[in-house]
C-alpha cells in the first residue's frame, strides 16, 4: 500500500524527474569506498551527455601532503572570470569525475572558466580538511596558480559542495582576507536540524536523500568537531553573516534541504547581504545531472550559469 502522505508529496515533483526516481536501480551502501563507486556509476550515464568543450584539463596544486586534482573546462582558452566548483556528496562521496557532467555544462553555459576541485573526503580526511582544500585552492588560484584562473574568481558548489563554499567565504571574511567575488550555493545543507518541514515531508528514500542519509554524512564529516565552530554547521550558533561577496542561494522545493536554504536566505538578508534567492518548483536533490531529460534542470543550469557570468564579470567590462 502507498502511504498517501508521500503520494500527495509526490506529486509536486516535475513528472520527468518522478520517471527518473521511478527507474533509479537501488544502489547504497554504509562503506564509504563501495558508495563512491556506486555513485560514480549512477553518474557516468548523464555524464555522457554533458558538451564537449575545446579546453579540458587536469592540473595538480601542491600542499603540504599530497597535492589536490583540479580539472579545468573553458570553452574559450582566452575566458576570464573563473568559477571554482566544488561537488556534492556529504562530503564523503563525489569527485571531479562524478560531477563532470554538471561543471561541462555550467562552463559551456556561461563562457567562463570553471574549476573543478577534488578535496579530501570524510570519513578518513573529517572536518576541516575538505574545507582546508577550498582555502588552499583558492589561495594558489590568486598566486602561483593564477594562470588558471584570469579575472574575477567566484566559488560554487551543490548540496555539500556549498556548503564549503559558504564556510571558505566565511572563514576568509573572519581572518581578514581577501574574499571571493561571487558565491553560487546550490541546494547546499548549513545545518543539523533534521526537524524541519522539508526534511519531514521529502527526507525519506523515494526522494533520492533521506533523513538517515544525511545524519550518516554529517557524522562522518563533523567528526569530533564541536557544535560551536561556525565553519562547520554556519546556521548553528552565532556565524556572523556580513560582509560576504553577492550571492546566488538555489533550493529545489522538493528536497529535503530545502528549509536550510530559507533560513540561510533569510540570515543573509537580515545581515544586509546581495541575495538573489532562486526557488526551483518540483525539483529534487541531485537533480542538477539531470539536464538532459528534465528541461525545468536545463533551464535552471543555464539560470545558474548566468547568474555566475555577471557575478564574475569585471566592473567596467
Amino acid at each position: 500500500m502507498i502511504d498517501p502522505d508521500l503520494e500527495d508529496s509526490m506529486a509536486e515533483v516535475d513528472p520527468a524527474i518522478r520517471s527518473i526516481l521511478a527507474e533509479r536501480r537501488v544502489g547504497a551502501s554504509d562503506d564509504p569506498v563501495l558508495a563512491r563507486k556506486l555513485t560514480l556509476e549512477r553518474n557516468a550515464p548523464w555524464n555522457a551527455t554533458a558538451p564537449a568543450l575545446p579546453l579540458v584539463e587536469d592540473h595538480l596544486v601542491p600542499t603540504d601532503g599530497a597535492p589536490l586534482r583540479l580539472r579545468l573546462y573553458a570553452k574559450d582558452a582566452a575566458a576570464t572570470g573563473t568559477l571554482l566548483y566544488l561537488h556534492g556528496g556529504g562530503w564523503v562521496l563525489g569527485s571531479i569525475e562524478s560531477h563532470d557532467g554538471i561543471c561541462r555544462r555550467l562552463a559551456a553555459a556561461g563562457g567562463f572558466r570553471l574549476v573543478s576541485l577534488d578535496y579530501r573526503l570524510a570519513p578518513e580526511h573529517p572536518y576541516p580538511a575538505a574545507l582546508d582544500d577550498v582555502l588552499t585552492t583558492i589561495d594558489w588560484l590568486r598566486g602561483e596558480g593564477r594562470q588558471f584562473a584570469p579575472g574575477a574568481l567566484g566559488v560554487a558548489g551543490d548540496s555539500a559542495g556549498a556548503t564549503l563554499a559558504l564556510a571558505a567565504s566565511l572563514r576568509l571574511r573572519a581572518q581578514g582576507q581577501r574574499n571571493v567575488d561571487w558565491l553560487g550555493l546550490l541546494y547546499g545543507a548549513y545545518g543539523r536540524h533534521f526537524e524541519t518541514a522539508s526534511y519531514q515531508r521529502y527526507g525519506s528514500d523515494a526522494y533520492g536523500l533521506s533523513v538517515a542519509a544525511m545524519r550518516w554524512f554529517w557524522g562522518l564529516y563533523a567528526g569530533s568537531t564541536g557544535s560551536d565552530d561556525p565553519f562547520l554547521a554556519p546556521l548553528e550558533g552565532d556565524a556572523d553573516f556580513t560582509g560576504l561577496p553577492p550571492l546566488l542561494v538555489g533550493a529545489a522545493t522538493c528536497d529535503p534541504l530545502a528549509d536550510d536554504s530559507v533560513a540561510l536566505a533569510v540570515r543573509l538578508i537580515e545581515a544586509g547581504g546581495d541575495v538573489d534567492y532562486r526557488r526551483w518548483r518540483g525539483l529534487t536533490h541531485g537533480c542538477l545531472h539531470w539536464a538532459a531529460r528534465v528541461p525545468a534542470v536545463a533551464r535552471v543550469m543555464d539560470e545558474v550559469a548566468q547568474a555566475a557570468a555577471r557575478g564574475l564579470r569585471q566592473p567596467g567590462s
